[in-house]
């Protein structure tokens, strides 16, 4: 009989330990959240469960509240999240492209100035991600995104007594909000030592007034990334679609439609015209994710649907043929 009441006890013992342990990870610990959508316990340094005791506040970067704790993010970044960092380099790189055609357009060497916002871009973006968690590796840790409010979360730091503020402000997206930031530094300290310092010396130029555009263009980029980046986020598949229609459209209706074909196929205008399909091409990407290849791979080929609608209706839509029968 002592055998057995022994028996018994050990197994109410280990039962209640077993019960103990599920229920520090299931935050039965802390049996009150914490008000509002990103307020959280910071974790306590030698005890998890110790944790509960901690004010509710904003957790730390790289950390995410589930209502108790605040989590540190470990995932990786999915794909449509290089996507959209890669839709902010590609931004900017095409608004300093304008800038040097605008400026250099009739130069011999303008290419220069091409291939230099290239390295400038490329190198400051292996530069950004090198500089986030993990260090070190063409890799990123990522809180991920759930909704639009991830981004804005200035506007949800709780009331509970409708009198004192919790401030809970964090970068609940991490590292997408800050690393865009990050990549716009090392674009400008490289715009600097690239076209400020080493294209004076090539090209023997005053520093060109790409430079000073591109001056402007860093913190305009910057401030919209500020007040929009949520908003881009969810819709910047269906803005760059939009944006490489209405592209080869003008493109190709600057192009001499009396010589069409032999003018398009001058080594200048089919790179640009390479340009505009990549990025069509990038936004049915960035739409589809490639998650069925067997359904979307075929869906790439609508690539060359702008083209091709352009090339076959423009004789349809010259100018021309209406401008004498209008009288104004």
């Amino acid at each position: 009989m002592k055998r057995m009441k022994l028996m018994h006890c050990l197994l109410i013992m280990f039962s209640f330990s077993m019960f103990t342990i599920q229920a520090l990870s299931m935050n039965i610990d802390c049996p009150i959240k914490c008000p509002g959508l990103y307020c959280g316990r910071a974790p306590a340094e030698h005890n998890l469960s110790s944790s509960c005791n901690q004010p509710c506040e904003a957790c730390s970067r790289g950390f995410r509240t589930n209502s108790f704790h605040c989590l540190k993010c470990d995932s990786l970044l999915v794909l449509y999240d290089w996507l959209f960092l890669g839709f902010m380099m590609i931004c900017i790189m095409v608004l300093n492209f304008y800038a040097v055609d605008m400026f250099h357009s009739t130069e011999r060497k303008s290419w220069l100035f091409h291939l230099s916002i290239i390295l400038e871009s490329v190198i400051s973006f292996i530069l950004m991600i090198l500089s986030f968690e993990p260090r070190g590796k063409f890799s990123l840790h990522s809180c991920g995104v759930k909704s639009i409010k991830d981004w804005y979360t200035v506007f949800y730091n709780p009331k509970p007594d409708y009198v004192t503020v919790i401030r809970c402000t964090q970068e609940a997206v991490y590292p997408l909000y800050t690393a865009i930031f990050m990549y716009l530094i090392y674009c400008l300290v490289l715009m600097i030592i690239f076209r400020g310092v080493i294209l004076p010396k090539v090209t023997r130029m005053r520093p060109n007034k790409s430079l000073y555009a591109g001056l402007y263009i860093i913190p305009i980029v910057g401030v919209v990334h500020t007040c929009f980046a949520g908003v881009i986020y969810f819709i910047f598949p269906y803005l760059m679609l939009f944006l490489s229609v209405i592209g080869v459209a003008i493109f190709l209706s600057t192009l001499d439609q009396e010589n069409y074909f032999k003018d398009l196929r001058t080594p200048r205008h089919m790179g640009v015209l390479a340009c505009y399909c990549v990025a069509h091409g990038y936004g049915i990407i960035s739409i589809t994710e490639l998650s069925v290849p067997i359904r979307d791979g075929p869906v790439m080929l609508l690539v060359f649907l702008p083209v091709l609608f352009y090339t076959i209706s423009r004789r349809f839509t010259r100018v021309e043929r209406f401008t004498g029968n209008w009288n104004f």
